[in-house]
């Protein structure tokens, strides 16, 4: 079981709040790769927050979300949030663009756009009908539905929140493609359509701004129209007039895999802990995973005294990480005289309580605007596998007069012992694999996104080694452009490498097969993944990331040692068997799976490590997959050796009972 810590969130100063995107286009083709997170490296280093001469339109950060058909973009100071306009997932990523993790809410099956009042996050599926959507992201909830009275507008494919509608209480700014109204947070209509642009002049995204110009706030619009796909405009809301083209969001990079078409979709403003108020973006590009952006709009604080915690250089999750890792930081001298001599400290906790605080001095002098590289000289014991840890980093300058960006937290994790993780998108009534048959097992299933049915002992297939095994995969709802692609961690190293795919279908419907033999070099008698993907419009695919649609299942294969018949004049192939316990560790009970490749009287015992026999759980003629649960009685917690015996064949296990 893999062990976390708490996490504990640091919020930043929000002022404003905002919205998102609709999208509309055919399936697209997915990269798969990790994020590709990237700073504006064209610009100096005082990007990061030189209050003195940064400009309007920087680009402050950029990155993709590995995904298509994400439209929805929005963030409370903490993370960001994506959604999707044709599947259920949401995407959560750090501030710095690091994944987090994909998950669904119930009752909610697509969601086009996002924002956030402080408290909650709000969305719409698109139809009026459908109402907008009161969620709790973090916990992955729905709250309520606000149902929408809005006669002037068909559609919603943006939202705004805008605290000072319906005489301050609060509402909404909603849309589709060339529609502009608002409603109450009630859902009733207030503003009726203002929309001036024709039919040409799209909004896919929305964000109120009461920052630049307090007194006359604002919304941004993220725009599509004739002679561009990316133009950002501006509402003037007291006087309810459209402004020209403030900029056209070219300047930011297409996804790594390139793109054919890029175009608006949602839009968020914030003011981050650097005191920048912030546009957040997202373009969506197809073929291609959609990318986010960040814009500085202006300087919303200016400080003379004021050092933060920029990000945490190293150390990053690994699979490689020990008991001596370095721990460098990036701190940024957000004001305006040059800083030194402050102290910056970390500590660590990997979910049994904190290590430190580890306290230094950074005499180094940094200049306003510049961010350094400091390396603590107390390194960091990241050594367990499958751990999560807690890394708390803050510094201390005396006077500081901001201290939002006093403190960081950052999750780095162990990943030795575990497997990347994969999904995809498609929902029910899209294509997913509904079942698997190989050897013995057939299992038929839904559409799950992400199954791993590998800690099921009743779902194990076994293989002999040499011995060819055929495997089918069948679809539901299947595309004449899907394929699928099948890896085997042979060597239980926890990674499939590249010559660990043993088959990729051709593109069909379906059902797909392919005959699978373990090779001589198979770890054995282990549990091994084996992990099958079904994907869209992909010559190749990947054993890990997202895609937009499709679906991942993992299963585990059990390769069985062989025996050597004791019989010289026997020229018949060996017996091969195969021995397993799950789960072991065990704090209950525990299932012994277990057979022989040919009929022939077995038994399996249990000893202590003494060598005295605690019982006999079966003896029997053995050929086809048997399953057993050990009987603890008179087991108390201890280390154990199951052995299965028969003429030909001895397996022996390790056994923990907790």
């Amino acid at each position: 079981m893999k062990r976390k810590s708490g996490l504990i969130c640091l919020g930043f100063f929000l002022l404003i709040l905002k919205g998102s995107s609709f999208a509309d286009h055919t399936r697209k083709t997915d990269s798969n790769i990790c994020p590709d997170i990237q700073y504006n490296s064209s610009i100096s280093s005082s990007i990061y927050g030189n209050t003195t001469n940064m400009a309007m339109w920087d680009i402050l950060l950029y990155f993709e979300t590995t995904a298509s058909s994400q439209s929805g973009i929005a963030t409370d100071g903490n993370f960001i949030y994506t959604s999707s306009f044709s599947t259920e997932l949401f995407r959560k990523f750090e501030m710095d663009g690091t994944f987090v993790e994909d998950f669904s809410i119930p009752g909610i099956s697509t969601c086009n756009c996002l924002t956030f009042d402080g408290t909650y996050f709000y969305g719409a599926k698109g139809n009026l009908s459908d109402g907008i959507f009161v969620m709790d992201l973090e916990n992955h909830t729905l709250i309520n539905t606000i149902p929408v009275s809005a006669p002037s507008i068909i559609a919603i494919g943006h939202i705004s929140f805008d605290p000072e509608l319906d005489s301050g209480n609060g509402g909404f700014w909603i849309g589709y493609w060339h529609e502009l109204a608002a409603v109450n947070m009630s859902g009733n209509e207030v503003i009726a359509d203002l929309w001036t642009g024709g039919a040409t002049f799209g909004c896919s995204g929305s964000a109120y701004d009461s920052i630049t110009d307090p007194a006359n706030p604002r919304l941004f619009l993220f725009r599509r129209t004739g002679s561009s796909d990316r133009e950002i405009y501006s509402f003037d809301i007291n006087s309810q007039t459209f402004s020209g083209v403030l900029h056209i969001a070219t300047d930011i990079p297409g996804p790594s895999g390139g793109s054919t078409n890029s175009i608006s979709a949602g839009l968020d403003i914030f003011v981050n802990n650097n005191g920048k108020s912030v546009l957040l973006g997202m373009i969506d590009c197809f073929p291609g995973n959609e990318m986010v952006f960040e814009y500085e709009i202006l300087d919303a604080f200016v400080y003379t005294n004021d050092i933060g915690v920029q990000s945490l250089v190293s150390p990053v999750t690994g699979n490689d990480l020990t008991s001596s890792e370095d721990v460098t930081v990036s701190i940024l001298n957000n004001g305006t005289v040059t800083q030194s001599n402050f102290n910056v400290q970390y500590t660590i906790d990997d979910g049994t309580g904190p290590l430190g605080p580890f306290s230094q001095t950074v005499t180094q002098a940094i200049s306003p605007g510049d961010a350094v590289n400091f390396t603590f000289n107390e390194k960091a014991d990241l050594s367990s596998a499958d751990t999560e840890y807690t890394i708390t980093v803050t510094s201390s300058l005396t006077g500081d007069e901001n201290q939002q960006n006093d403190a960081l937290i950052k999750m780095v994790e162990n990943t030795s012992g575990t497997y990347g993780s994969a999904s995809g998108g498609s929902s029910s009534s899209q294509e997913y694999i509904c079942n698997v048959v190989m050897g013995s097992v057939s299992n038929t299933s839904g559409a799950d996104h992400y199954a791993n049915y590998s800690t099921d002992p009743g779902l194990y297939i076994y293989l002999e080694s040499g011995v060819s095994s055929q495997l089918t995969i069948t679809l539901a709802n299947p595309y004449s452009a899907n394929n699928g692609a099948v890896w085997v961690d042979w060597n239980l190293d926890y990674d499939f490498s590249s010559d660990e795919r043993v088959f990729l279908s051709t593109f069909g419907q379906g059902p797909y097969t392919t005959n699978i033999t373990a090779p001589d070099s198979a770890v054995v008698n282990e549990n091994l993944r084996m992990r099958l993907r079904l994907d869209y419009n992909n010559p190749d695919p990947q054993p890990y990331g997202f895609t937009s649609f499709g679906e991942v299942e993992d299963y585990a294969i059990i390769v069985g040692s062989a025996g050597i018949c004791d019989d010289e004049n026997d020229a018949s192939t060996p017996v091969a068997g195969y021995l397993s316990i799950y789960p072991n560790p065990a704090c209950g009970t525990a299932m012994i799976s277990f057979a022989l490749s040919e009929s022939e009287e077995a038994r399996i015992d249990i000893f202590d490590l003494n060598g005295r026999k605690i019982q006999t759980v079966y003896q029997s003629d053995m050929a086809s997959q048997h399953q057993i649960q050990l009987d603890r009685d008179h087991m108390p917690s201890g280390v154990y050796i199951c052995v299965l015996k028969s003429t030909s064949v001895e397996i022996s296990r390790k056994l923990i009972l907790l």
